[in-house]
């Protein structure tokens, strides 16, 4: 959580998909809400992506205030974004609609959750909406993915296709001046914000391989900070450092390292796959 007390994690321990809450030493699990519906659990198979509805577990993202959390459910074959009350359990529904979305983060002062509309509705897009109001705002008429706002909250950055390959865009935080800044025909994926707002990490097939990139938001600065024949994945800033994934040994182990690329550090060591890793 953002005042560091508490972990939030996704269980299937009761043989369903399960947000579950505990202290930061491990201590005092509570479970908070189901994800699916009892029929949705019959169409998933994390273990076997190919043939599962949902391709992993579903998003769930901190309130700025840390008493809240937003998620995504899967009931009677609808999607939605929902915000549970952690000191009351109370279950607040942010859509309720026949249409699919996918869930981005929360506005820095916890005002706004943003989110794509991906199908189910005349409007598609990039969509703001207060939790606590009536209010929703439509911020771009693109489907993007993983919208996300900036540190500051004057900047939302999403994943489009608008251009044939996947890029990153970014926009102010009321839709206008959408830019493709990573500019390139292959593959720019995984982002993630910087502490200051001003630079992203991301994930780029431009030299063959993923590899990490770090630019600037205007995208006229890009540097590469791996470099090597493996993959590497889910790029996110630690303070002064960028934690990232990569199968450089054959598996998945979660490593380390300035945001100049330099100090790379192993932080895992084992023979299973690491993945998703969060700060």
């Amino acid at each position: 959580s953002p005042d560091g007390n508490k972990i939030a994690f996704i269980s299937d321990r009761n043989g369903k998909l399960q947000l579950w809450v505990m202290d930061s030493e491990g201590e005092n699990e509570q479970l908070l809400v189901d994800l699916l519906g009892e029929n949705e659990e019959k169409l998933v198979d994390l273990k076997n992506p190919k043939i599962s509805v949902m391709k992993k577990p579903p998003d769930f993202f901190w309130a700025p205030d840390s008493e809240r959390i937003s998620y995504i459910s899967f009931f009677t074959n609808q999607i939605d974004v929902n915000v549970v009350d952690l000191s009351t359990k109370t279950v607040l529904p942010v859509t309720k609609t026949s249409a699919t979305e996918e869930l981005g983060n929360w506005s820095p002062d916890g005002e706004w959750i943003v989110f794509t509309v991906k199908s189910g509705r005349v409007k598609l897009g990039i969509f703001k909406k207060n939790p606590l109001g009536v209010d929703e705002i439509e911020l771009s008429g693109d489907i993007g993915t993983q919208p996300r706002w900036s540190p500051k909250g004057n900047k939302i950055a999403f994943v489009s296709k608008r251009d044939g390959t996947e890029e990153i865009y970014i926009m102010d935080e009321n839709g206008e001046n959408e830019e493709n800044i990573s500019s390139n025909d292959a593959v720019d994926i995984d982002f993630s914000w910087s502490p200051d707002g001003k630079r992203l990490t991301f994930i780029s097939e431009r030299d063959e391989n993923p590899e990490v990139y770090i630019t600037t938001i205007d995208g006229l600065e890009k540097v590469r900070l791996t470099s090597n024949s493996s993959s590497e994945t889910n790029p996110i800033w630690a303070g002064n450092r960028v934690l990232f994934i990569s199968d450089s040994d054959g598996d998945n182990d979660l490593y380390s390292m300035k945001p100049d690329g330099t100090d790379q550090l192993r932080i895992t060591t084992s023979d299973g796959e690491e993945s998703d890793a969060d700060w």
